[in-house]
Parts: structure tokens; C-alpha cells; sequence
């Protein structure tokens, strides 16, 4: 026989019993003559789990005991009236939440059923008494919410509060960003229902119909509206009281006059129409659960009375949320994939990385792997197949260099893994380590739906090139740039390498430009050049509006190559409002320090006044010529001041098809423009 403590949970007043630790707790409860309304606990990692009356034959009581606190078997009063589905229709926790200024909103219609859930009591780690404060307005809009761990780096959570500011754009968060506040925290229990969820029939036909409308984008944000865009599976409930920390925020605020609106406020004035948030909307004290304590001041007897009424499970509230789940993950695999592509793609992710480039011998390129940039790049594109992900990319070096530009291609190795490669082509070769910025964009399905709200869609075309050992080569696209330019939607295109075709010659690079097309059906000797194979024109389409020239150039030998076998692909994004300002459009202007004074220059300085973080971004850039007419290859080289053109020099003696064939530089009377599109760090 052993002693052992007995603590029921409640009970302020213990008792010893001696026992056989080798009986399971069926005969414990024998011995103790308890009743089913005491249950075992078993303690796990701080957490106390109650152990069901017909699983008490599977445990000895040793496995239950607290070793390591002097041999405490833990109970717990059995309360017919704590229940989870009292506490769910109370709380509504199978409602979808949007996340929103005024707080986690529930939404009205109902996406899940509840079966079960998990309830852990916290115990007294529950306790807690510490200082919460902001450090940005996302960092503010989470922690209103609910989502007040800090350890969490749920990437999802990110995606919900950009969604959240979408519903709240016309809100101030300036003040509520400086503000500062204790709080007492009580955690009483911990609900997790993740397993316990299936969607209602109701929100499984909404998005079914959605898939298959004329406007599925329309349709699924009504849904995201009526059921939510996601669910808390983990909730905390218990108490929370906070106390504005008035000498911290007094600190940090900056503006008397905003101060004294805000005061004015809080005392019930609402004609602003740039409201305060109801988080913020309190003088001192703001009670999450517990009953309101009589009196103005929160002092010692108020939370003692407070923490007692928590006994109650009556006055719990939410205080914490945690694990969210998009709603569209509980549905059929089938189904969600059918609603995500119903959508188009999207731009998933925009972002900046430093490198450098160490070109210490004629042709040698640089390869960044994609998995060794930002972690988030390599979440967004292996997370799932599904999202079927494609990359562009774009660089600028950082130190504005003369003799020296780069060019970016997409390489897939043998085992499928994306990665950048960039070549500097020199007209002399000089070793020198290059400190470089590259731009990326991944685009791709919206697999978890953060982006719906968004009207930007890309759309992708994919053209396979095998050039039959020519130098050049054309596609053509149905689209209409001009067109295209007029509605301020973006176009540029990038080269994508497979192992085969890049281990042949590692030292090549491809470069394009789009093109106005001007077909002449009539005329004898461009049919002749077409149906020979001749010459610039390689395949025709009548209903082609615009064509890409496509060249190769070998930074080894600085001379024109034939085209390897590879795949083009043109991007198009759509314009919306959010996405209008990072679209501008650039004339060529004449370089006044060039001699011939060609028009291969665009002067960025009259938008980015000084190196400012903006102005060193990469960009994506497109060059357009209004004809189609047999020019010299162009490349693009951008700098954070300027985007240049550049012809390179071929040391073929003029043996290739491009040397004898295309002579023409860019003038005035060609009407050439830069499709400029600003990346972004999102």
C-alpha cells in the first residue's frame, strides 16, 4: 500500500488514503465507494485530461498518480450542466469568424456541425498577469481578435487578418497601435474540436453552386461573408481583464489633438466617421468574462471577487483563439479543388532577396534555390501540388554598375525543384563579385482562398519552343497588347529550363520582346519566307494581335546561339484598384550621352526621388514596339534610377542568321513603352 493524496478539483481541503498503485481505477473508485460523478484526471504536459468511467478498467493507478508531486490522484465533480453543447450554442464555435476592427466576428449562417470536443482543463496555468502591446496595425488586428499568442507564426493567421482589413479599410489604427495595456488573465479550460467538425449540407451546396456560376469569385465571397472565411479549433475560455497602461501610452502618443478626440470618444461622441474600434473604445478597464465588480476601481478585493465568480462556468467568455482553419479545408478534396480553380490564379506571393554574385570567369551564372530563400516561398509552393505554382523573377544590382547587366531564367531540375538562375553579361569580361537584389513573384491556385477578396487575376500561357536549330524564333498571342496597355493590365514574360536542356550549356540566356504584329498576307515575299522556313518568321496564325521574339545569347562567347528546347511563359495580370498603383508605363527617351542619340533610355528618377526601399525593388519589366520589324535583339537592364536598353555584341563576324538579318535600333518614330510592374515585399 502506498499513500496517496487525494485532491478533488473545487475542493480546498485534501485527503490520504492508502492505496495499491498496481489496481486499476476501477477498484479505486471500489475502494474510495465514489460515485459516477466523480471523474479521474490524468495529468499530461501541464494539462489535465478526464479519463471516461468506461476506460477506468485500462488504467493502473499508477499511470494516473502525479509522481512527481508527492502522489496526488487528481478529481474532478462530474457537472451535468458543463457541457460542451451548452457551451457551443452559448459561444456559437461552429460559426465561421471573420476577422474584423470591432473584434472576431461570427457570422451568421452555420458551416459546421459539432459531433464532439475535447475539453482540458488548464489548471493553475490558467493564471496569468503580464502587458500586451502592439507592433503594427496587423500585429493589432490579430490580437484583438483573439490571437494573442505570440509564439503562434500560423502563416493562415497572417492571410485571415489581411482579409480582416479588407472589411475595415475606412478604420484609424494609428492611436490603437500606441496603446499599451495590462491584463489579468484566468484561463479556465481549453475546448479543441478540429476532429469533431463536418461542413452542414447547407454550406457544401452554397459552394458547389458557387463552383459552377458565371461569376464563382462573386459568388464565393458571399460565402465567406454568410458562413465565414475561417474556424477557430481550439478556443480558451475563462477571463480576461485589461487595463490601459496610461503612462505607456500617454509615451508613445505623438498627437495631443488625436488624444483629446479619442477621449472625447470614449465618452460617447461617434461622429467621426473614423471610428474607434469597440476594443479600444474603453477608459481603463475591459472585462473578457467573470461578473463586472460593483465600484469604479479594479483593486485587490474586485479581483478577488472577480477570479471567484469564474468558478461559474456560466461567466466564462472566449479569450483566446488559436489553430484557425479555413472553412474550405472541412470540404470534399474534389470539391475545394473545383471552387480554387473555378477562380483562376492568383499572385500568392511578392518579395525581395539580397544576394551576390561571385562572376569570377567567362558564362558562370548564379542558381538561387528557391528552397533557400524566404521560408514562405517554400511553404506557399510545396504546401501542395495543387496550387500548381509557376515563378517569375527579376533582379537589379544594387551598386548601379556600368559594362554589366543580368538577365533571369526558371530552371526545374531533375528532381522538379524551381530555382532562379541569373546571367551578367559583360561586353569584356571582368571578374567581380556583384551584390544583387532579386525579385520574385509566385503565382498560383488559391488553394486556401486568403486571396478572395482580391479581383487581381493572372492568367498564365505556356508555350513550348523548339526552335529546330534557328536563332530566333516567334509566338504569337491572341491578346491584343495595345489593348492590353490601355486597361493598365501588365504583361512580361520569362524563359523556364528543364535539367536536360540546361546541362547541355549552362552559359546561355534567353531573351524576348513583345511585339505589335503586322501581317501582310498580300505580300509574296514574306509568304515565300514563311513557307520556307526562312528568315524571322518561323509559323504564322492570322488571328495572332501580337507576337514574342525570342533569341539566345551565350555570355561565354558573347556570341548569338541557336535556341535550346525549353518553355515560355507569358504572364498577364488584370487590373484592379489594389494592384493599379503598382503599374506604370514608360516612353524610351533619347540617351543625351550617347552619340548616336538612340532612344534606349527611361529616367526613373522623376518617380523615385531618392534610393528609398521602393526605388531599389526590382520591377517587372516588358518591353512593347508598336511594329514588328527586324530589330537588333534587346535585352533590359534596370537599375534603381533607370531602365536601359541593351544590344549586345555578337563576335560571330556576322555568320549568324541575326547579324545578317536584324540591324534596326529602337528610334523615335518606333513609339516604344516599358510595361513597368512594382514588386512589393508582402
Amino acid at each position: 500500500m502506498t499513500l496517496v493524496i487525494i485532491k478533488t478539483e473545487g475542493d480546498s481541503n485534501s485527503k490520504v488514503y492508502p492505496l495499491d498503485l498496481k489496481k486499476t481505477l476501477l477498484d479505486i473508485r471500489k475502494k474510495l465507494e465514489a460515485d459516477d460523478e466523480l471523474l479521474f484526471l490524468q495529468k499530461v504536459d501541464d494539462e489535465f485530461h478526464e479519463i471516461p468511467l468506461n476506460r477506468e478498467g485500462d488504467f493502473l493507478l499508477e499511470q494516473v498518480v502525479d509522481d512527481n508531486s508527492k502522489r496526488i490522484l487528481y478529481l474532478r465533480k462530474k457537472k451535468s450542466s458543463f457541457d460542451w453543447n451548452i457551451l457551443n450554442n452559448k459561444y456559437n464555435l461552429d460559426y465561421g469568424c471573420i476577422m474584423s476592427f470591432d473584434g472576431n466576428k461570427r457570422v451568421n449562417k452555420r458551416a459546421f456541425k459539432m459531433k464532439d470536443c475535447d475539453i482540458i482543463d488548464i489548471g493553475d496555468k490558467g493564471y496569468k498577469k503580464d502587458k500586451i502591446g502592439f507592433d503594427s496595425k496587423e500585429d493589432w488586428m490579430k490580437k484583438t481578435n483573439l490571437f494573442i499568442n505570440d509564439d503562434d507564426i500560423n502563416i493562415d493567421i497572417l492571410n485571415f487578418v489581411k482579409v480582416g482589413f479588407s472589411y475595415s479599410q475606412n478604420e484609424n489604427f494609428n492611436e490603437e497601435i500606441k496603446s499599451v495595456y495590462k491584463y489579468l488573465e484566468v484561463g479556465k479550460v481549453l475546448l479543441r474540436f478540429h476532429k469533431h467538425l463536418e461542413p452542414t449540407e447547407e454550406f457544401i451546396k452554397a459552394v458547389d453552386n458557387a463552383a459552377i456560376s458565371e461569376n464563382p469569385r462573386e459568388e464565393l465571397k458571399k460565402i465567406i461573408e454568410e458562413y465565414g472565411q475561417f474556424i477557430p479549433t481550439e478556443v480558451i475560455l475563462g477571463g480576461r481583464v485589461y487595463i490601459k497602461d496610461i503612462e505607456k501610452s500617454s509615451e508613445s502618443s505623438t498627437n495631443k489633438v488625436a488624444s483629446a478626440n479619442i477621449n472625447k470618444i470614449l465618452e460617447g461622441n461617434y461622429s467621426s466617421t473614423k471610428k474607434i474600434s469597440k476594443f479600444y473604445n474603453f477608459n481603463f478597464i475591459k472585462l473578457l468574462g467573470g461578473k463586472h465588480p460593483d465600484g469604479k476601481n479594479f483593486d485587490d478585493a474586485a479581483e478577488k471577487d472577480w477570479i471567484e465568480s469564474l468558478k461559474d462556468y456560466q461567466n466564462w467568455e472566449c479569450i483566446e483563439y488559436r489553430n484557425p482553419i479555413s472553412i474550405f479545408q472541412f470540404i470534399s478534396d474534389d470539391l475545394r479543388k473545383k471552387s480554387f480553380m473555378s477562380i483562376g490564379k492568383k499572385i500568392l506571393y511578392t518579395g525581395t532577396e539580397d544576394c551576390d554574385y561571385d562572376l569570377c570567369m567567362p558564362g558562370m551564372y548564379r542558381n538561387i534555390g528557391l528552397n533557400k530563400m524566404s521560408s514562405r516561398i517554400t511553404r506557399i509552393i510545396q504546401k501542395n501540388k495543387d496550387a500548381d505554382c509557376d515563378i517569375f523573377a527579376t533582379v537589379i544590382d544594387t551598386e548601379d554598375l556600368k559594362d554589366v547587366f543580368f538577365n533571369c531564367q526558371i530552371y526545374y531540375n531533375e528532381k522538379g525543384v524551381p530555382s532562379i538562375i541569373i546571367h551578367g553579361i559583360q561586353k569584356e569580361f571582368h571578374s567581380y563579385k556583384y551584390k544583387l537584389k532579386v525579385g520574385v513573384m509566385v503565382i498560383g491556385y488559391d488553394i486556401d482562398f486568403s486571396f478572395i477578396l482580391s479581383d487581381t487575376r493572372v492568367e498564365l500561357i505556356k508555350e513550348e519552343c523548339d526552335s529546330q536549330n534557328q536563332y530566333s524564333k516567334k509566338l504569337y498571342l491572341k491578346y491584343d497588347l495595345y489593348d492590353l496597355i490601355a486597361k493598365k493590365n501588365s504583361f512580361f514574360g520569362i524563359p523556364v529550363l528543364n535539367d536536360v536542356n540546361f546541362s547541355k550549356n549552362n552559359s546561355f540566356t534567353i531573351g524576348h520582346n513583345f511585339c505589335n504584329t503586322q501581317l501582310d498576307i498580300e505580300n509574296k515575299e514574306e509568304e515565300e519566307d514563311i513557307e520556307e522556313g526562312k528568315g524571322r518568321v518561323m509559323e504564322i496564325n492570322k488571328e495572332s494581335k501580337s507576337t514574342i521574339n525570342l533569341f539566345s545569347y551565350c555570355s561565354k562567347t558573347n556570341c548569338y546561339i541557336k535556341l535550346p528546347k525549353f518553355t515560355f511563359y507569358t504572364f498577364i495580370i488584370s487590373n484592379n484598384l489594389s494592384y493599379s498603383s503598382n503599374f506604370e508605363l514608360f516612353s524610351l527617351e533619347p540617351n543625351t550621352y550617347n552619340k548616336f542619340n538612340l532612344f534606349n533610355f527611361i529616367n526613373l528618377k522623376r518617380k523615385f526621388t531618392s534610393r528609398s526601399i521602393s526605388s531599389l525593388n526590382p520591377r517587372c519589366v516588358s518591353l512593347y514596339l508598336s511594329e514588328d520589324k527586324s530589330y537588333n535583339p534587346i535585352f533590359l537592364n534596370q537599375s534603381s534610377e533607370q531602365i536601359r536598353v541593351e544590344y549586345v555584341e555578337c563576335k560571330c563576324n556576322k555568320t549568324c542568321s541575326i547579324c545578317k538579318d536584324k540591324s534596326l535600333k529602337i528610334s523615335e518614330k518606333d513609339n516604344a513603352v516599358c510595361v513597368v510592374y512594382t514588386l512589393s515585399d508582402n
